[in-house]
């Protein structure tokens, strides 16, 4: 039986019995490695929903393939269909787990989405993951990060996982403003003319700098920007439509809409600001 296969269980399809090893192989030569030590084998607290709609405890950064995906589409395809009532993207919450008893590599890491397994982490990002996990664990929190689906279209059929999280790990830092992230937009404000006040207070407090940003929908249909709990502009129309899903699924689950802000002061002494927005 392959290695797939006693890994992750179940049968893979013939179009990917070539794939690449998940874990534990050494593809250069024959000998055995050495095991770093196992994790403790009291298990963290699971994370039933798979909604992006939470905070996780990985810091996100680079963006990470997760291996064996084409042995878990039963468990994958209704993550992607159920991504679609979370609002725009394919964006979800990942968990994970150690695997210190796994017969066939102890340095493990399964990757699981609402309680559903759907696959590893590659063997050298699992190896350098064991000691924030185990931390998170050992403080009893769960090791959670954002995570994007992949594929499930005409194009490419499968569908896979790809998870956002820091190279080197590194845990959530509390402030840090929901909608940033590793995929992400630059979105310029309007009509910060009208706001120079509050953008001066802003600028002077803060200087040339990144803050975040609160947005939220004005009676207009508008997205409005405030920084500091002020007013400083405003989405344009097509933007502000763009977004506003999104947004009214933040705010009804009682997260802030919060995404970093480039405050800086023109040519003309205007004070601009510029968002980066999660996409």
């Amino acid at each position: 039986m392959g290695f797939f296969k006693r890994l992750l269980g179940g049968t893979a399809p013939v179009a990917n019995r070539g794939a690449a090893p998940v874990r534990g192989q050494d593809q250069n030569r024959g000998q055995g490695r050495q095991v770093t030590a196992r994790a403790p084998t009291l298990g963290p607290p699971r994370v039933a929903s798979p909604s992006w709609l939470q905070w996780p405890t990985i810091a996100w950064g680079s963006l990470h393939s997760v291996a064996g995906e084409s042995y878990r589409q039963e468990q994958l395809r209704p993550l992607l269909a159920a991504a679609a009532d979370d609002g725009p993207g394919r964006l979800v919450t990942a968990q994970l787990v150690r695997e210190p008893t796994n017969p066939h590599d102890p340095d493990a890491v399964r990757v699981e989405v609402g309680g559903a397994h759907v696959g590893y982490l590659p063997a050298a990002l699992a190896r350098s993951s064991h000691g924030l996990v185990d931390a998170l664990h050992q403080s009893g929190r769960p090791a959670t990060c954002r995570a994007e689906l992949t594929g499930g279209t005409g194009g490419k059929p499968n569908v896979g996982i790809t998870l956002h999280v820091a190279n080197p790990w590194t845990p959530f830092v509390e402030g840090t403003p929901f909608l940033d992230g590793t995929r992400c937009t630059s979105v310029t404000v309007t009509k910060e003319e009208r706001y120079q006040n509050p953008l001066g207070t802003a600028l002077a407090l803060h200087g040339e700098a990144t803050v975040a940003a609160e947005l939220s929908i004005g009676p207009d249909g508008k997205v409005d920007v405030h920084v500091d709990r002020l007013l400083v502009g405003h989405l344009t129309p097509r933007m502000s439509e763009r977004h506003a899903a999104r947004l009214l699924l933040i705010r009804d689950a009682g997260l802030p809409c919060s995404c970093p802000a480039r405050l800086r002061r023109d040519d003309k002494g205007i004070v601009q600001v510029t968002l980066t927005v999660q996409t």
